[in-house]
This record gives C-alpha cells, structure tokens and sequence, in this order.
C-alpha cells in the first residue's frame, strides 16, 4: 500500500514540477523549541491557529513509515533468534499497512533517506549530507531543544508554482488530544504500551491491521489538517521572486498545560527574502529556525 502511495506522489510530482527552470537547491532546516523563559511577556492563546496541510509536499511520512517498519523487523529478527533457540520460533508480523507513525509516541531527530541523485522530483537528503551537525551540539550546549533536522533538494520555481513543504516532529500528543488541542474522550487501544527505541515507541508483540483510534470532527473541511498531533507541525516554502530566493514559514508548537484539558499553542508565521549559501535565522519567544539555502547541480 505504501509503494503505491510513494508512485502514485511521484507521478503527480513529476507533472508538476517539469515546469522547474533547471535550478536546483538544496535546503537544510534545523526546527528548535526555546526552553520555558519567565522573562517573555508574550500572551499565547490555548486556541489553534490551524495550518492547512493537505495541499502540502509530506516528504517526511513515508520515510517515517519505512524508519518504523525497519525498527519493527529489526526488533522481531532480535527476538526470533531467541525464540529459535527455544524452538517457540514465530514469524515476523511488521506488515507494511501498518501505521507506524501512529505508533512513535515522538519523532527521531534526523529522517532517514536514501541517498539519490539525477532526480526529477524533490527528494529528502541523507543524515550524512547533512551540514549542520555541529550547530546541533552547540544548540543544546546552550539549553535548546532541536525538534527535527532535515534537508531537501528541489527546484527553484516561482511562488505560485511553489510548494509548500509540511515540516513536523516531536511529541505525538495524538492519543491524547485532536488536532485543534481538545482533549479526547475516547483513547486509543495503545495506550497503555510504552516502548522506547532510539525515540521511536511501538507496539511490536500483537501489531496486526488495527489501528489507533482517532477523534474526528464532524466538519466536512477537517481532512485539509493534519491527522495527528504533534508538538511541532506547519509548513516550509522556498520560491523565487526574480532573481532572489524567498521563504514563507508557518507553524504550531504545543506545550501541555497543567492548568486546562487543552494543549497550549504558540504560533510562528515569518516570510523573508534570503541569499543562497548564508545560514539564516527566524526567531520566535519559542520556536528557532536555522536554514541555508545551497545551489545545487544534479
């Protein structure tokens, strides 16, 4: 089912952006959480500023979903060996419709890609070509929080020939609360299951074709958001404007809080003209974007 959906995007990928003018970049984005500051005065609202995301290039989910399955056979191929030697061997059962991500309770930090080359569509780039590794360390030396690191290669097109790319990562506060940060009433069949594996949590022992269950709102345009909650989650845009690149930036951060049945949310919403090859900030009380944009030639 997943290869399906990977060709059937890249058919509709390719219609699209042929139209590219032969540029090509590559982006490299570090999202980071500010930790709590007593000094900011900023009044944030408990209400969403929902972000549509359904017209968006997910480039991370389907590379998510095979990060999953990898950790679920690797762990099952762990145990088989064990099993076998106390000839109770079962077969493996990381089916591919499962949807691991409904079962990672946060996001790993880099996404794993594989590596390519001479493409014809946007594709993720591998942890390895990252660059900005050691601005990592440092970011945490001083009390950041990153939340996810990637990187992308596209084509340079104009604004309205664009996309927009969903960014997210984090925690999955899914079982808990809905996209708008209500508290759900109805929890999901996993909940009481907890196992932690280099930031992916699975329920490996009994995964069949069951999925979570998910609180929907009976509004007709809810499928335009996304389907999970999670800490972090919005959208990315490079386009030119003539000869210069531009970026648009949107996105939710949510934080729990104590005091309400309802997730607390910090809105970011930047656009601003950049150079190639510079390291640009966006600031925010809460919310830190670093990004280069680097030409790039297949």
């Amino acid at each position: 089912m997943m290869i399906k959906y990977i060709l059937s995007i890249s058919l509709l990928l390719f219609s699209h952006f042929s139209f590219a003018n032969g540029r090509w970049y590559e982006v490299e984005v570090i999202l980071f959480e500010h930790p709590n500051n007593e000094n900011v005065n900023e009044d944030f609202s408990l209400e969403l500023s929902p972000i549509k995301t359904s017209k968006a290039l997910d480039l991370l989910s389907p590379n998510l979903q095979m990060m999953g399955q990898n950790t679920c056979l690797n762990k099952r191929a762990s145990s088989s060996l064990l099993n076998k030697a106390l000839k109770t061997y079962q077969s493996p059962s990381c089916a591919a419709d499962v949807d691991y991500l409904s079962l990672m309770t946060t996001t790993p930090l880099k996404i794993d890609a594989d590596e390519q080359e001479g493409m014809e569509i946007p594709y993720l780039i591998t942890p390895e070509q990252l660059e900005f590794q050691s601005t990592i360390q440092r970011l945490k030396r001083e009390g950041m929080r990153p939340i996810l690191h990637t990187g992308w290669r596209q084509p340079g097109l104009t604004e309205q020939k664009a996309k927009s790319y969903r960014l997210y990562g984090g925690k999955n506060f899914s079982e808990q609360y809905d996209y708008f940060g209500n508290l759900k009433q109805v929890k999901s069949p996993f909940a009481h299951i907890s196992d932690n594996t280099s930031g992916l949590n699975y329920f490996l022992g009994q995964i069949k074709s069951n999925k979570p269950t998910l609180t929907k709102l009976p509004n007709s345009s809810y499928d335009e958001y996304p389907d999970k909650t999670w800490q972090l989650d919005g959208l990315f845009k490079v386009f030119l404007r003539g000869r210069y690149l531009n970026i648009k930036a949107k996105f939710n951060l949510r934080q729990e809080d104590l005091t309400t049945d309802k997730l607390k949310n910090f809105h970011f919403e930047q656009f601003r003209r950049v150079i190639s090859n510079e390291i640009h900030y966006f600031d925010h009380p809460k919310i830190g974007i670093l990004v280069q944009i680097r030409r790039y030639m297949h």
